[in-house]
């Protein structure tokens, strides 16, 4: 029972994060052309890998569930199976909107333009997740541990092992997108969110 509470905080302070993501993608489809857009786009981008990130969260599971027995195994694994639900519709949320923002700005963009684009997100976002997983650092560092996210981020780069598995988890968290984009997109259309 104290395993499956004390994952509460650190759970809703992390969907915290991907809601703050989710949130800003929604709000770059209302804001105008201009500094304020091009500010809210890197704060989105600050913002966007703690959704997906959610995901590999379930590594705590391999720990987690060796400690506890009957009931409470089965609650662990929904609680984060809950969790990564939340990862997943809060990426797709957020990407579908910033999708939407970048044909409203590009209106004439190919789809391989586009595609180009979104994959680029995803390499960075795969930065984000790496940066997170490797080095304990969130988005809030960003702005209360300067110092030690521009430390995390050098310490990074010259790790050719973690540029390639940053790289690595961009790509498959693209396929994972495009695998579910055109699902998303038509109940988006159907119920005419976003």
């Amino acid at each position: 029972m104290l395993l499956f509470l004390s994952n509460i905080p650190w759970m809703i302070f992390n969907i915290f994060l991907a809601l703050i993501g989710m949130v800003l993608g929604f709000i770059l489809l209302k804001i105008p052309s201009g500094y304020l857009r091009v500010f809210t786009y890197f704060v989105w981008l600050l913002f966007i890998p703690n959704t997906i990130y959610l995901v590999t969260d379930l590594a705590h599971l391999s720990w987690e569930l060796p400690q506890v027995s009957g009931i409470w195994s089965i609650l662990i694994i929904l609680q984060f199976i809950l969790l990564a639900i939340i990862g997943v519709v809060t990426y797709m949320v957020s990407m579908i909107s910033f999708e939407r923002t970048l044909h409203k700005k590009i209106r004439k963009a190919s789809e391989r333009l586009t595609l180009l684009i979104i994959g680029t997100i995803n390499i960075l976002i795969g930065v984000g997740i790496i940066l997170g997983r490797v080095y304990r650092i969130h988005s809030w560092h960003v702005f209360t541990q300067t110092g030690r996210v521009i430390a995390s981020f050098v310490d990074f780069s010259i790790s050719p092992l973690l540029i390639l598995l940053s790289f690595f988890m961009g790509i498959v968290i693209f396929v994972v997108y495009m695998l579910l984009r055109d699902g998303v997109l038509r109940y988006v259309e159907r119920k005419q969110i976003l």
